[in-house]
């Protein structure tokens, strides 16, 4: 791990070894000296030789004569020597002279026979990239290389090698290729697995072929899976996946520590106030556009100073330009350096390189490339690379000049383009990223799809696919046209992707899933429909593709529904999405005490939950301060403000006591929904809730629905992704 201070001050080529480091996987790609652990293969080869038997004794005076050389034993400094030791002990108290008389009496041929036949010297084939061979003697090794190599020393192995050789010497001399399993099965196939209660979808594939099945963990010991889907054909199946009943084991805390997290986390929330107050202070400086700034968070000196450097040059509206289309998390994050690179490579092109201005400023001008660590990378590139007119040109030159090396990258971490241009070697992903900066570098628009992860250059309007191999022309695949058909309803107006529904491809083995973000990529917002549907069909590369959907129940549930269908060139295929509603309405699940009384914020006297609700269903949430299940919870139902605000009933926020209610103010939850009322209550009812729902503990957050008849249709104890959107949910349908 490396301090920000340090990652700052390395070059490019410390910063490329640094990675290189993160990426090694010592068990395979280190060898060393395996030392005293060697002796166990020693003795068994000597044993196996006859040359030893148990109960064999050896001498041990503190050292061995060998070939002119003294080696000592390792207790020669403390207790002098051993004396005279069994064969066993030998090996229990690691005795140097033992081994070498041992392999004076196995010769250097046989050792280096048996070293062999054990592994070393050669890669195991483990499934694991990166493997290293080891380093042996020649089997014509000297006494001296034998009586060394029997204490495991003056030879190199690796830790995997060492693994599958004592897998030998305990199975009776039988040597098992090591292999990274998924999964064990018996002769006929049959496999098993330990899961927790719920439902779950199995499944399975080989060869092209697939099937799955949805079952609920605990209702039967045994699944057939049949792989008869050979993903061509257009079904649709519905699935209802139930979760298991909640037995949460929370430990008991006291009051004491409950006051003491509780005050922990009040000054934590007081650091990050402060921290966010003195950041919206400095974002509000006159002179820079605000609706750029406000997103900065910390990073505002540096993008002020950006703005100052782009003013000072002549162009600050290159500045802007590059700051509307890089992403928020970078605006956040990005250096200077960073974005004076850019805008001094900027400064080179004219007429935007002949493209369309918002094609030019995001995928020319743009440092950002995939989710690989941004570097300056443009101005380095230009000077030593030679200059390149097409994206051929450049295609050409990465196939002939980046060697592949996917095995070196065993963590997949993308290296910075000056890396892959100084070692001239990456992985696939990093030559991708290279080639895109590359291109860049040269005014040619390119990217990697974030859809379908393609390599990708701009040239006639029109995005081309990369094919890295011996230049020869491929035509292009005329891809087809996906129309995806929704029905809004009450409850789901405008499904989002991720959260409602997604689209994945058949691979021939599994199906990758599709990424449509609606902003900054990998932040797990997706695309709302209408925003995915917004320019008509969807342009697909030809294929076999599902689209699933699902519907979140008050209980936890989920109403999955899978359409299957295939994409050809050409054509267009509709496909209809659809959001599963329940069979039954809402059901009445408990009761709650309409009359429990509280005291609201900036009343003089304690009012019932029916004098603010009136005759209607309203939101009762008990809270802590400010924990993180309540600060998401909060979250959650600050971004559906407007449609809580339409539904118009009441929202009623309750804490245990006033140092709580202070705290949850510190959070500063400022679009909370216009109905909120915020209280303080005795703890009657947490206790209630807590006993007429069976809730297991008094664990907040506690969300209830209820109505002045004393009547609960929807109860959630703790967080839950999608929180504002279930209880919505309910609310739409009484």
């Amino acid at each position: 791990l490396y301090t920000q201070e340090e990652l700052s001050g390395m070059s490019d080529l410390d910063m490329t070894n640094a990675m290189y480091a993160l990426w090694n996987n010592f068990c395979v790609s280190n060898i060393y000296e395996p030392g005293s652990t060697f002796k166990v293969f020693t003795e068994a080869e000597a044993l196996e030789e006859g040359v030893t038997y148990d109960g064999d004794t050896f001498m041990c005076n503190g050292s061995e004569q060998v070939g002119g050389e003294t080696i000592k034993c390792h207790v020669s400094n403390k207790q002098g020597s051993h004396g005279l030791i069994t064969l066993e002990d030998a090996l229990g108290q690691s005795c140097n002279p033992a081994m070498i008389q041992l392999s004076a009496r196995l010769g250097g041929k046989k050792m280096a026979a048996y070293q062999i036949q054990l592994g070393f010297g050669s890669k195991t084939g483990i499934d694991l990239p990166g493997e290293e061979a080891g380093l042996l003697k020649s089997s014509d090794m000297t006494a001296l290389d034998a009586a060394c190599n029997s204490f495991g020393q003056n030879f190199n192995v690796n830790m995997v090698q060492m693994a599958a050789a004592f897998s030998s010497v305990v199975n009776g001399g039988n040597y098992y290729q090591p292999h990274v399993l998924k999964k064990i099965t018996d002769e006929n196939g049959n496999t098993w697995m330990t899961a927790g209660l719920g439902s779950m979808m199995i499944y399975a594939s080989k060869d092209g072929r697939y099937g799955y099945q949805v079952l609920k963990i605990g209702d039967t010991e045994n699944i057939s899976i049949v792989l008869d889907r050979k993903g061509t054909e257009t079904v649709v199946e519905e699935f209802d996946i139930v979760p298991p009943m909640e037995k949460a084991r929370i430990p008991e805390v006291t009051k004491e520590m409950r006051e003491e997290n509780d005050r922990r986390f009040a000054f934590e929330d007081s650091l990050r106030n402060a921290y966010i107050a003195s950041c919206v202070t400095a974002q509000n400086i006159g002179g820079y556009q605000k609706d750029i700034m406000e997103k900065t968070w910390g990073n505002y000196q540096n993008i002020k100073d950006f703005v100052d450097y782009a003013e000072k040059n002549g162009h600050a509206e290159y500045a802007y330009d590059l700051l509307r289309v890089i992403t928020d998390k970078d605006l956040r994050d990005v250096s200077l350096d960073v974005l004076t690179d850019c805008f001094d490579a900027r400064l080179l092109m004219t007429d935007n390189c002949g493209l369309p201005i918002e094609i030019f400023n995001r995928y020319v001008y743009s440092p950002r490339v995939l989710n690989e660590m941004i570097r300056p990378y443009k101005k380095e590139l230009k000077n030593s690379l030679p200059a390149f007119a097409s994206a051929k040109d450049v295609v050409d030159w990465v196939s002939e000049n980046i060697v592949l090396r996917n095995d070196l990258n065993v963590r997949k971490i993308p290296m910075l383009p000056t890396g892959v241009m100084s070692s001239r070697v990456a992985d696939t992903r990093s030559r991708d990223i290279f080639f895109v900066a590359l291109s860049r570098v040269n005014g040619i628009a390119a990217r990697i799809d974030p859809v379908t992860g393609k390599v990708q250059y701009y040239d006639n309007k029109v995005w081309n696919d990369v094919v890295f191999e011996a230049m020869v022309e491929k035509p292009d695949v005329e891809k087809g046209l996906l129309l995806i058909e929704y029905q809004p309803t009450t409850n789901m107006p405008d499904p989002r992707y991720y959260t409602h529904f997604t689209i994945k491809k058949f691979n021939g083995n599994t199906f990758d899933l599709l990424s449509y973000d609606d902003k900054d990529p990998g932040m797990d917002v997706g695309m709302l429909y209408s925003q995915l549907m917004e320019d008509g069909a969807l342009e697909m590369d030809p294929g076999y593709y599902v689209l699933i959907s699902g519907t979140r129940l008050a209980d936890g549930s989920v109403l999955e529904r899978n359409a299957f269908f295939s994409v050809e060139s050409g054509k267009t295929t509709v496909v209809q999405l659809v959001m599963r509603e329940p069979v039954d309405g809402v059901q009445i699940i408990g009761n709650f005490n309409s009359e429990n009384r509280f005291m609201p914020v900036g009343s003089d006297e304690d009012k019932s939950l029916l004098q603010i609700a009136g005759r209607h269903f309203y939101v009762l949430g008990l809270l802590d301060g400010g924990s993180e299940p309540t600060t998401h919870a909060m979250q959650d139902i600050s971004i559906l403000k407007e449609k809580f605000d339409e539904w118009g009933g009441n929202m009623i926020f309750v804490f245990q006591d006033e140092k709580n209610l202070n705290n949850f103010k510190l959070k500063n939850f400022n679009e909370l929904p216009s109905n909120v009322t915020l209280g303080v209550e005795d703890g009657t009812m947490l206790s209630e809730v807590v006993s007429n729902m069976k809730l297991h503990n008094k664990s907040l957050p506690v969300f209830i629905i209820a109505n002045s008849n004393n009547e609960v249709v929807f109860v959630l104890q703790g967080y839950t992704i999608g929180l504002g959107e279930r209880i919505l949910n309910v609310l739409n349908k009484i």
